[in-house]
């Protein structure tokens, strides 16, 4: 067996989850941050905001079903522990991306106020999710 044929050692199972749960939540907070400010992206995802910006259908769904003909893809040249893991990833994806917009804001006065002392109002428009807020904040500060 030569240096290139070394086999990587496999995850346990509780690794697997561990990543397949916190990669989702950060990418369902990116597409809950996309989807706020109306931007879009490439793949799937995107063709899931295009179809959802046209039509106003669940993103979700839409995601989920775009994504259906690249399992049997997966299943075919990947395996079936490959298509399970990604069959999980997208379904929990599909799921947070329209939870975690309905999560309600947290509490601002549970937050010490920044270094910047930005008015509390440009916080909770930051904290929601708006990035054109964001933007306007960030100018407004660095142009008195």
């Amino acid at each position: 067996m030569t240096a290139l044929e070394v086999e990587a050692p496999r995850h346990s199972l509780f690794d697997d989850a561990q990543a397949l749960v916190t990669g989702t939540l950060f990418v369902g907070l990116g597409l809950a941050l996309f989807r706020e400010a109306g931007l879009m992206t490439g793949g799937t995802v995107g063709l899931a905001f295009l179809a959802h910006y046209a039509t106003g259908l669940n993103f979700g769904l839409l995601f989920f079903c775009i994504n259906l003909p690249f399992y049997l893809l997966a299943w075919q040249r990947m395996g079936r522990r490959f298509t399970l893991k990604t069959l999980a990833a997208v379904s929990l994806l599909a799921a947070l991306s329209e939870a975690l917009p309905e999560a309600p804001p947290p509490p601002l006065d549970r937050f010490p106020a920044p270094a910047l002392k930005a008015p509390a109002s440009s916080h909770a428009a930051l904290i929601r999710g708006s990035t054109l807020a964001a933007s306007k904040l960030l100018s407004s500060m660095t142009n008195p």
